[in-house]
């Protein structure tokens, strides 16, 4: 491994938001210390602002990240727990963290972690690297284990070798 590699391998930072001024007073958690500004690859890149967002059923969410294409991770005002919104044009609402420190925690662990693998290692690395990965991230928080969890879907794709060290630092 190459110095010039290191130097492109993702680092773990806060960033502070902006917090619009009409979000719930339960918004205020995101401003101080400040949100991840992102995780590896393109699962979760904090948002300049922190906005309200209303999904089809009429809920509202404080989004504070984007995530893929088209989805958001948010804070649910309601419970201060950290959800993911695949698009805002459907009600689906997929857990992530139990509150806004578990999930900086989580970040912070995985990309403490990384990296993972190289594109040459077997499929059996992968494997060992996503159990790893899960069950440092249950220790973290439990809600990383549910169902349909934004993390499991990470781990998920650790496994299949979508996370290799070129994959990550040569985009």
């Amino acid at each position: 491994m190459d110095h010039h590699e290191t130097d492109r391998w993702p680092t773990f930072e806060l960033v502070t938001l902006r917090i619009a001024p009409d979000l719930p007073s339960a918004g205020q958690v995101l401003a101080t210390p400040g949100v991840p500004k992102r995780i590896i690859g393109r699962e979760f890149s904090a948002l300049s602002e922190a906005r309200l967002v209303t999904i089809e059923s009429g809920r509202e969410l404080i989004a504070f990240g984007s995530s893929g294409l088209r989805g958001v991770v948010c804070l649910d005002p309601a419970n201060g727990t950290i959800v993911h919104v695949p698009t805002l044009d459907r009600s689906q609402i997929n857990p992530v963290n139990s509150d806004i420190d578990r999930f900086t925690a989580c970040v912070a662990a995985v990309i403490e972690r990384f990296p993972f693998y190289s594109d040459d290692d077997e499929f059996g690395l992968w494997e060992a690297v996503g159990d790893e990965l899960a069950e440092m991230l249950a220790r973290i928080d439990e809600t990383t284990a549910t169902h349909n969890c934004f993390w499991v879907t990470f781990v998920d794709d650790v496994r299949m070798g979508d996370y290799s060290t070129p994959m990550i630092v040569d985009k």
